[in-house]
């Protein structure tokens, strides 16, 4: 009943268009206006240059379909043993395409199209069985059209807060106010919208509402093949749909203690085991993995501030909390196989956003991880259903009010991401990840133009992170989370630059070229070069020295 036409689909395909299109926008902008002596990536997010080293890891030091990791040397404990969807995916579109840009698109629209799809019939399943009696039609089909814009584009009150200072201030500009007022999760994409600037959290929500919709439609092997396709593509959201899932279909197997809710909830069991014995048993037997694992598990990245979780989920946190001072509504909440769902689904999700606050102190699991959405979904959805009855009865007085109620509550969600946009248009993206210098492409050029494949080492983090992206060198020192043994490297790294064990830091990571900055290069040859180094590259940014095959063994 679901897929079959009414006029509401047109609301869906008006929301696509838009989501999609703003993405396409700002790449061409960008591109247009490029800082003289700059070359932009075609990248809107600066991960997107990680994952384009793993995922050219793929058929560079991999399979076709595993791959080692860029950031170390190859060798025995860096074997092709690491697999997600996502730069397998890439990969093949990639060797299919000849373009890495045109790939990343091609993800960002087939699965964005794919995500709000899904989302929209995730939206109907669940008003439809949370309200069974309620025509899909009129001014029910309304209010779930209202509530998938509102999830498609709504965000939180920061651009409240910000109006009050910028008020009370003289000198700051509005979007320089309103970033810090979202402060650390500015980039985190707690809501759903801002995920569209980034195509892998655009397969992730596919498969996590994928399984969703399964659930809501009683179809096992639907819900079974979401979850599947979640924990192939990311540890966070097989973490996140798998806790979920084994959670609720506890709870109905214990309600029921039917053979269908025991094999909906063995299903789930046995993928999730599955899932945790390739991150927390096979993978660990490689020294490399096992430390990039470690390093997960430790706060390398801000945590929010409750304070900001505030501005960030906005009136849905007030009005989800008040939706379930009513008693029906927490009736229909345990009573109802879509309500237990949603109770389940809010209750892991903030589990896992705020496992900093139960786990052991510095163990967290990389909380802002979490969020990416998957909160606000559930917030927005529980108090859409909570409000439902009210909205029923204040649209049956007078029809005009569903417009001036609609246009209120969509004016006030939406302003937070229009001021992202807004802000995503006023500024240049840092020169050093989005946009790099022409010095920068050039070295690149030069190291295409290479045979064999080299290990590198540059100590300024950034390039290192870009040159297995854009090269097909591996690279020993990347982004911080990203870089293996980073603590061990980054100690022997100081004493390379004091003159210290030398040879041995080259030996250890089988460096077979040094990239320096040619600001550092006078301090470099009378410090730290060995007379057999020799220089076989520089331009004005840049100086490449090659190490004698004879110094690394």
């Amino acid at each position: 009943m679901i897929l079959k036409w009414h006029k509401y689909w047109v609301v869906f395909f008006l929301v696509v268009a838009l989501c999609l299109s703003i993405p396409i926008i700002t790449n061409v902008y960008w591109q247009k206006n490029a800082p003289e002596g700059f070359w932009f990536t075609g990248f809107l997010q600066s991960d997107q240059i990680t994952y384009t080293a793993l995922s050219r890891s793929v058929f560079e030091r991999g399979n076709g379909v595993a791959y080692s990791y860029p950031y170390a040397a190859p060798s025995d404990e860096n074997a092709a043993v690491n697999f997600q969807i996502p730069f397998t995916l890439l990969a093949w579109l990639w060797k299919i395409t000849g373009s890495i840009v045109i790939s990343w698109e091609i993800i960002r629209l087939l699965f964005g199209a794919a995500f709000l799809f899904i989302l929209y019939l995730t939206i109907w399943e669940l008003f439809q069985s949370y309200f069974p009696d309620e025509q899909k039609e009129g001014r029910f089909g309304f209010y779930v059209n209202l509530v998938f814009v509102i999830l498609a584009f709504g965000g939180g009150i920061a651009w409240l807060a910000t109006l009050a200072r910028f008020i009370g201030s003289k000198d700051s500009s509005f979007l320089a106010i309103f970033q810090k007022v979202e402060g650390v999760y500015h980039w985190w994409f707690l809501n759903l919208f801002r995920n569209i600037y980034y195509p892998l959290e655009l397969m992730y929500h596919a498969f996590f509402f994928l399984a969703i919709w399964g659930v809501l439609k009683k179809d096992f092997r639907l819900a079974l093949v979401g979850q599947i396709l979640a924990c192939a593509s990311g540890v966070f959201v097989g973490i996140e749909i798998s806790g979920i899932l084994i959670v609720y279909y506890l709870w109905e197997m214990a309600r029921l203690k039917s053979r269908t809710s025991l094999k909906s909830f063995a299903g789930t069991l046995i993928v999730f085991a599955l899932f945790a014995n390739y991150y927390g048993v096979f993978l660990p037997r490689f020294p490399i993995s096992k430390n990039l694992a470690e390093q997960h598990r430790v706060n390398i990245h801000d945590i929010i501030p409750m304070r900001e979780y505030l501005a960030a989920y906005g009136l849905m946190l007030f009005a989800a909390f008040f939706a379930l001072l009513k008693k029906d509504i927490r009736q229909n909440l345990l009573g109802r196989e879509a309500g237990r769902l949603m109770f389940v689904w809010l209750i892991v999700v903030a589990a896992l956003v705020l496992n900093d606050k139960w786990l052991p102190a510095g163990r967290s699991l990389q909380p802002p991880h979490f969020t990416r959405g998957y909160l606000f979904s559930i917030l927005t959805l529980i108090a859409a259903c909570g409000f439902y009855p009210i909205w029923k009865s204040f649209a049956a007085k007078e029809k005009s009010r569903l417009i001036y109620v609609s246009t209120f509550l969509i004016l006030l969600f939406i302003p937070d991401n229009i001021l992202f946009v807004a802000e995503r248009l006023n500024e240049t993206p840092h020169p050093m990840v989005l946009m790099i210098p022409n010095e920068s492409r050039q070295l690149f050029d030069y190291l295409n133009t290479l045979k064999v494949q080299r290990t590198v080492f540059c100590p300024e983090r950034k390039l290192g992170d870009q040159i297995p992206a854009f090269t097909p060198h591996a690279s020993i020192l990347g982004q911080l989370y990203a870089t293996p043994f980073n603590d061990e490297k980054s100690a022997m790294m100081e004493r390379f630059f004091q003159g210290a064990d030398v040879d041995l830091f080259i030996k250890k990571y089988g460096i077979d070229l040094i990239v320096i900055g040619m600001r550092s290069a006078e301090y470099f040859d009378a410090m730290v070069r060995r007379p057999k180094w020799k220089r076989v590259y520089s331009n004005k940014l840049w100086t490449v020295y090659a190490i004698p095959a004879a110094e690394k063994s």
